[in-house]
This record gives C-alpha cells, sequence and structure tokens, in this order.
C-alpha cells in the first residue's frame, strides 16, 4: 500500500517575479521520499498565514508560476509532491515580493508646471488612467479625468501651478475588470532666480559716484 511523499520538493529557487504572479523552481523529491510515482505538485503562496492563490503541475514538472497575487506584496511560497495516495508535506518555504503595478516619475519642472510619467507592469492593462495633484500645503485638489482607453500615452503635463510649492501627484490607474492601482509622488516647482540688480551711475563734477 501506497503512502504520502514523506519529504516536499528541495532547492525551491524564484524565477519570474511580476506585480501578480510569482514563478518558483524546485528539485525533485528524493528517490526514497516519493512511496510511489510522484504523479503532480502543488505550489502555494501564502500571506499572513493564508494561503492566497495555488498552482498545480504535472509530476514532470520542475516550475510553476501562481497567479492572481496582490502588487508589492510579501508572499511565502511553498511546493508539495503528490502520489496516488495524496499530498504530501510542504517544503521550506521562500520569501518573495511582488512588483509595482505602477510605477511613477517626475521628468521635468518649472516654476509653474510639473510633468510627469508613469509605467504600468507589463502583465496589466488599463483602459484608463486619472490624474489628480494637490497643493501640499493647503486642502485644494484638482484632478483630471481621462475616460477614453489609453495604450500608449503615459505622460501628464500640470500646468497653472503656484511658484516654489510641493505637491502631491497620484496617478490611478483603472485596470481591465475594475480593479486600480495607484502611486503617489510629491515634486516642488522651481523658484524664479531673482532679478539682477540695476546699475546706476551718477556723473558729479565729471567723476562717477
Amino acid at each position: 500500500m501506497h503512502t504520502k511523499p514523506t519529504r516536499g520538493p528541495s532547492s525551491i529557487r524564484r524565477g519570474t517575479v511580476t506585480a501578480s504572479s510569482i514563478t518558483v523552481h524546485w528539485e525533485e523529491v528524493p528517490c526514497l521520499d516519493r512511496n510511489g510515482e510522484i504523479t503532480g505538485y502543488i505550489a502555494e503562496a501564502v500571506k499572513n498565514g493564508v494561503v492566497e492563490e495555488t498552482a498545480s503541475v504535472s509530476g514532470g514538472a520542475r516550475q510553476a508560476t501562481i497567479s492572481g497575487l496582490s502588487p508589492s506584496t510579501w508572499y511565502t511560497v511553498q511546493v508539495a509532491a503528490v502520489n496516488g495516495a495524496g499530498t504530501g508535506p510542504y517544503s521550506s518555504g521562500i520569501s518573495l515580493t511582488t512588483s509595482d503595478g505602477l510605477s511613477t516619475q517626475v521628468i521635468s519642472s518649472s516654476n509653474t508646471s510639473l510633468a510627469i510619467s508613469w509605467t504600468l507592469e507589463e502583465t496589466l492593462t488599463a483602459s484608463a488612467y486619472t490624474i489628480s495633484y494637490s497643493n501640499t500645503n493647503n486642502t485644494d485638489c484638482f484632478t483630471d479625468s481621462r475616460s477614453d482607453t489609453i495604450t500608449s500615452e503615459t505622460t501628464y503635463q500640470l500646468t497653472g501651478l503656484e511658484e516654489g510649492t510641493q505637491y502631491s501627484i497620484t496617478v490611478t490607474a483603472t485596470l481591465t475588470g475594475g480593479r486600480t492601482e495607484q502611486d503617489t509622488v510629491t515634486a516642488t516647482t522651481r523658484t524664479a532666480a531673482p532679478s539682477a540688480p540695476s546699475l546706476f551711475c551718477e556723473i558729479v563734477s565729471g567723476q562717477f559716484n
């Protein structure tokens, strides 16, 4: 009578990590711990002690991709082997953080304007972007909403700003399916250089004073 595997896969290694998925690789279970033919593997992503997502692959596989994860989130990934009797113990996990879904940066500034650009993680698709910004010294807030589907435009110019003032700028991406990703940066407009003093010359009795 077969029993479950008595040991999990070894050498769990990081593969590709995106904002919504983690790929891990491993070595097969040692022969003496298989207790029969390994028919599959189960990889699971755990957050705060709770299994968030799993991925199942065949017994010949040495990697799995766990999808449906949240951006910028810390996960522990562990893998178990499966044979005809059931699922064996999980391996020691490895801890990984998914990448940011949206990254924003300030690319230029003037006395009254700021220009920003943003990058959406390549596995995500946005149907619209909303750019909101406010003077951090008061409660005024101005929002420019885009309702069209943007595929190539990932820059925005904020104009009519106050000189030498710090602004908080937030880009919100509305993703396919309705979920959103958000990123905030702060930037300060430039202060105009003081004008050079005028030079006055007065001629008195044929001399400069």
